[in-house]
């Protein structure tokens, strides 16, 4: 009877499961009426397979469309009617007959009203998948243990949902901890017991009108000890833990270049989003942003001495400690060398403050970007991979949890002293621009010959619950060096490209298939650049959601050696980029003033150190002057070379803002602003 079904506030939508009509074939029967049952049976074994089905159908018509999609389209398109019967009335509130009765039509396409899924853009915003990045964590050691009684507290890092939200903190088997409110949004662990693990299911509901749903692990061993820890994150799911433990929640998610403390500005601004690398002729520095955390038990008092240092190189998959952040150059234009990595804080390592257990220290370091178009194909973007080390004289190793190898990642992955950040913005549409070109290098930073791949896939090809379709907009374009195109030719071209031109040493990828070049053998040091060109070819209707495309190096047995990641934003328009400097590079096609010289730091109380840069040694003339023209300070003939400082006195001179002129032998002439402190 229909009593036998259930109608309760958990049924998602409902489907014919009474009187299902079908065929019922009978071998020992002659007559064809006995084929077909108007009346063969009840019950969910029969309602299911026609949501399946509408849903298999809802594919064929939108391949890219993603699990919560399916489920909108479905729901949206459902008849609800049902809610006004008057013999329903029971259900209506709350409602136990989920979003109504399927209707596989409007699921599929309903050509009237525009919806169902052949008319649903998979990069729709408003249908993105809902995720939990991470969790915001302010100390690891356990209630208790902390000198001035700091707990841990939890803070979810929600994307793509709709407010207000619902939290479910679900203990797992091994959880020893307790929280204040386990449906809190920024619960705090008050006890815990035994081996002291904080572990978790979280399950985060929206308020959307067709609700999203999202969960992550949340698994932290606290700490016990009576001793401070400076340290900064990997990602948001790194749980501090030494080497990260992300891989172990979930093998999928555990980018280690994507460190949420450390990201780049071009103004000192204090604002926490990153923003890509740009140089500018004027000699205006961007800022690279640090934060570090104590998330031990003590307070970390200064005269244990740390100090923070920090880097760029050249985005890269395979870098080398410690050459690439120090010394490694590439070719410029010419017949000469450009520094290819730097450390920012040379000669001023960045001292930390006395930091309470939970308290966070963030500060901006002004940094010169060498000149794009300098380097070899002037390249018009400068894309850069920033590195912060903390180094504890105090502690055995400088306070490395484990000894640093002369391959980056590993160092990365195992100490919580160490991070990067590997990224960088594609935006296309934006004031015009169609295609956009970013420079990336791979290489062999090992000591032994290696067999590697290339690998460029987006966030849906590795969650696949993720929604977007990249590939409606965009296509890929790889230009290899020729070393590197020759290397993948002698393995016999394997992997999965769309197509290949071995007369311009290019590939090209298409978003909607990851690409996958095989079997390319490096030299223990070699390294090859590669152009990545993404290309606009359609306009959308609606501005898409960002998406992350991921260029990854890959050993022979498919780990991780490396990766870059690009956040593709595609606009409708060429709208004024609101706290971002014009870039001179993309304005002005040949660039005549060439910054060869570093000044920092900027600004400063006492001295000014002026780095040259460039590839010859050079004779220079130095000039200090205020505002109004007048001349300060003025030293001449000084002989420079590559990675030679020359250091300015200005402890003397009132606060203010300040002008350097430098100008060498051949009179080609530099000024940089910079500002004296008190």
């Amino acid at each position: 009877t229909v009593d036998d079904f259930q109608h309760n506030p958990r049924v998602d939508i409902c489907a014919p499961a009474i009187r299902v009509g079908g065929l019922n074939f009978d071998p020992d029967s002659t007559n064809w009426a006995r084929y077909y049952c108007h009346d063969c049976g009840w019950g969910t074994s029969y309602a299911s397979p026609l949501v399946a089905g509408t849903l298999g159908l809802m594919l064929s018509a939108k391949p890219c469309l993603s699990p919560y999609q399916l489920e909108y389209e479905l729901k949206i398109n459902a008849n609800d009617s049902m809610y006004l019967n008057p013999y329903n009335a029971y259900l209506v509130s709350p409602p136990r007959m989920g979003a109504g009765r399927l209707d596989a039509g409007k699921a599929v396409n309903d050509p009237i009203r525009h919806t169902g899924a052949a008319n649903l853009d998979c990069n729709d915003p408003a249908t993105q998948t809902f995720y939990i990045e991470g969790v915001g964590l302010n100390t690891i050691c356990a209630p208790g243990f902390s000198m001035d009684s700091m707990k841990p507290k939890l803070s979810p890092i929600l994307h793509n949902g709709t407010g207000p939200y619902t939290y479910n903190w679900l203990p797992l088997p091994g959880n020893n901890t307790t929280l204040n409110n386990f449906g809190s949004a920024n619960p705090t662990i008050i006890a815990s017991t035994g081996d002291r693990l904080a572990y978790y299911d979280l399950r985060v509901y929206d308020n959307s009108t067709i609700q999203k749903v999202a969960s992550i692990i949340v698994r932290i061993s606290l700490r016990s000890d009576s001793s401070y820890d400076l340290a900064m994150r990997d990602s948001y799911t790194d749980m501090l833990s030494e080497p990260d433990s992300s891989g172990w929640v979930d093998s999928r998610d555990w980018n280690i270049w994507l460190s949420p403390d450390i990201w780049n500005r071009q103004l000192n601004d204090g604002n926490r989003n990153a923003e890509d690398v740009q140089y500018f002729s004027g000699g205006d520095p961007n800022y690279m942003y640090v934060r570090v955390r104590n998330v031990g038990c003590a307070d970390y008092p200064i005269a244990d001495s740390a100090r923070l240092r920090v880097y760029w190189t050249l985005s890269s998959t395979g870098e080398h400690w410690l050459s690439s952040w120090t010394s490694a150059e590439v070719a410029d234009t010419g017949t000469g060398f450009l520094p290819a990595g730097l450390e920012i804080t040379s000669g001023a390592p960045v001292s930390i403050p006395l930091m309470h257990p939970g308290d966070t220290f963030v500060t901006a370091i002004p940094w010169y970007p060498v000149n794009p178009r300098r380097y070899a194909g002037a390249p018009s973007v400068m894309d850069v991979c920033g590195l912060a080390r903390i180094e504890e004289p105090l502690k055995p190793r400088l306070g490395m949890a484990f000894t640093e190898l002369p391959y980056i990642s590993p160092n990365i992955r195992n100490n919580n002293n160490i991070v990067s950040r590997n990224m960088e913005e594609v935006n296309l549409g934006h004031r015009g621009t169609n295609t956009v070109t970013h420079r990336v290098y791979v290489s062999n930073a090992g000591t032994v010959p290696g067999t590697f791949s290339i690998q460029m896939l987006t966030d849906k090809d590795i969650q696949k619950h993720f929604a977007g379709n990249l590939s409606e907009y965009m296509t890929v374009s790889l230009q290899m060096q020729s070393g590197l195109f020759s290397a993948w030719a002698a393995g016999g071209y394997q992997g999965n490209y769309a197509t290949k031109d071995a007369n311009s040493n290019t590939v090209t990828y298409d978003p909607a298939t990851p690409l996958k070049l095989d079997n390319i053998v490096l030299d223990t040091g070699m390294g090859y650049y590669i152009d990545v060109s993404f290309a606009l070819n359609s306009t959308p209707v609606n501005v898409p959601a960002s998406q992350m495309v991921h260029f990854r190096q890959l050993t022979q047995d498919s780990t991780v050696y490396g990766n870059v990641s690009y956040s593709v934003n595609i606009a409708i328009d060429s709208p004024a980029e609101g706290g971002r400097r014009s870039n001179s590079i993309l304005q002005t096609p040949v660039i005549k003033q060439i910054s060869s010289y570093s000044v920092f730091p900027n600004p400063t109380a006492n001295v000014v150190h002026i780095a040259y840069n460039g590839a010859k040694e050079t004779v220079t003339d130095i000039t200090l002057s205020d505002v109004s023209g007048r001349s300060l300070t003025r030293q001449q003939g000084i002989s420079m070379q590559q990675g030679t400082t020359k250091d300015i006195d200005v402890s003397h001179i009132d606060p203010g803002m300040y002008f350097l002129q430098i100008r060498d032998a051949s009179g080609i002439k530099e000024v940089h602003k910079i500002t004296v402190l008190k």
